[in-house]
């Protein structure tokens, strides 16, 4: 009877992940609607031509596909993994850490193998010389969160090390995760930042001004996707180490106030993920010269 309760509880917390999978394949064939395109274009102030409206709606098809399908992903493997080696971890954390991550993966994969169909080659190379930069694609802020939240995660490890705490039992963590799991998350943001540069940093053909247009809406389009992703990747890495330092603290007066900041980071981490990674509107700035340190 145990058996068949724990097959049912694993396969409920399978179906958000198996859904979003499902979701993605489905996204992934299926073009999309005329509604969404005209106000995915009117969110980056892009004029939708008969030259550039296949290539949105072949991006948007492919990106929005890979995205859930890594989403999904990420939800079974963690669910997966807990059932296969019986870890206790803290499911919802975790689980939307993966899952973001997986998110992101898909984002990553889909704007670094999407191929923009400019037209036939003529064997003549040619790219716009507009300069461009980061600051162009994605708000200050965004930069800054990338640049400043490993600081704060590499803060509370070493306050982790050397608070008092309580004695530790089997399967807390110990120094040595402690500091991989800070090494990956600083490595990762650094990553980030270098793959949003590399975006902005790729030629851009001199072809048909609707479909430049088009080119910069897109390349916003990601840039925004990505950073909310990996900012909403590093709030989760900090809410995990707010929990591990409320539960591990032998100052029981200030367990439920870390408990309460982890939450509120993961809170900030879907915020991230929902209002950065898609902003209401954006207009492509080419004010490079402005912010050439950044």
């Amino acid at each position: 009877m145990s058996y068949r309760f724990d097959l049912v509880a694993f396969l409920i917390w399978q179906a958000p992940g198996a859904a979003l999978l499902v979701w993605g394949v489905i996204l992934g064939v299926r073009p999309p609607g005329e509604r969404p395109t005209t106000r995915w274009a009117a969110r980056y102030g892009l004029a939708l031509t008969a030259a550039n409206r296949s290539l949105v709606a072949h991006y948007r098809r492919r990106t929005r596909s890979l995205q859930l399908v890594g989403a999904g992903l990420g939800w079974l493997a963690i669910a997966l993994f807990v059932a296969l080696t019986g870890l206790n971890i803290p499911v919802f954390g975790v689980s939307l850490l993966v899952t973001i991550a997986g998110y992101l993966l898909g984002a990553v994969i889909a704007e670094t193998t999407f191929l923009r169909p400019f037209g036939p080659r003529t064997g003549i190379r040619s790219a716009s010389l507009v300069p461009r930069a980061l600051l162009d694609y994605v708000p200050l802020l965004t930069v800054w969160a990338l640049r400043t939240l490993p600081l704060v995660i590499i803060g509370l490890a070493v306050v982790y090390v050397v608070m008092p705490k309580l004695q530790l039992n089997a399967g807390d963590p110990n120094l040595a995760l402690v500091i991989g799991l800070t090494a990956v998350l600083v490595i990762f943001a650094l990553s980030v930042e270098q793959v949003l540069r590399m975006i902005v940093g790729r030629p851009q053909p001199v072809v048909d001004a609707g479909l430049v247009a088009a080119d910069d809406a897109i390349r916003a389009s990601s840039i925004h996707a990505l950073s909310g992703a990996g900012i909403g990747t590093l709030l989760v890495g900090i809410a995990g180490a707010l929990f591990w330092l409320g539960y591990a603290t032998s100052a029981g007066s200030l367990s439920q106030p870390l408990s309460f900041l982890g939450t509120l980071m993961i809170l900030l981490s879907l915020v991230s993920w929902i209002v950065l990674g898609h902003p209401r509107t954006w207009r492509v700035r080419h004010s490079a010269h402005l912010a050439t340190s950044l």
